[in-house]
């Protein structure tokens, strides 16, 4: 009879850990695997639920998906904000960080959104390198996830896929698929997987 292993936490259907579910799980687990949280909801001490979330985060398994590091974009990384999520991963044990393939800043302003990337030769370029500069400003494996496109930025050089292949490959990270994501691009403009 083979040895119990203990399961590993990330393995099962994780919730993402928002505000209808602060108060529930701080007094126990609901019996979740595991969270997904933002950082960007967390880091700092200005949100309401902070005490309330960190507690959470302290005693059960989380992986952290990121929303706002402009990982495609040309403003430079904000290093205070990198300090702090370096210390928000050590702090949540998260295995990982997730970002979205996309930009998300403009000349030091939020656009609060997920934009896309020019998908050029040159775009996954540049992606490449910014990806590398946080690899080494992060004490996890970085994860990049694929975005949905409402619009194609410019004239393409390339698939999505073969885009992604390029990013991926030449920051050497890897991939969290986003199917709805995928099927979205596909019904929005079939042309994008078709080059």
């Amino acid at each position: 009879m083979a040895p119990h292993l203990p399961m590993d936490p990330f393995t099962g259907v994780g919730l993402g850990l928002r505000e209808p579910h602060f108060a529930l799980a701080a007094e126990a687990n609901p019996g979740v695997p595991f969270w997904e949280i933002a950082p960007e909801n967390v880091i700092g001490d200005g949100e309401r639920d902070h005490d309330t979330v960190c507690k959470v985060l302290a005693r059960d398994p989380v992986v952290t998906h990121g929303l706002g590091l402009s990982v495609g974009g040309f403003d430079p990384f904000d290093g205070d904000y990198l300090r702090q999520l370096a210390e928000f991963l050590e702090f949540t044990g998260s295995p990982w960080h997730s970002e979205h393939l996309c930009f998300s800043t403009v000349d030091g302003s939020a656009t609060h959104d997920l934009l896309p990337m020019p998908l050029t030769r040159a775009s996954a370029r540049h992606t490449v390198r910014r990806v590398k500069e946080l690899k080494e400003r992060l004490p996890v494996p970085l994860i990049l996830e694929n975005i949905t496109f409402y619009a194609e930025l410019g004239m393409s050089e390339l698939a999505e896929p073969d885009f992604l292949a390029e990013v991926l490959d030449g920051a050497d990270v890897g991939w969290l698929l986003d199917a709805n994501n995928v099927y979205v691009n596909a019904l929005i403009d079939p042309r994008l997987f078709n080059r």
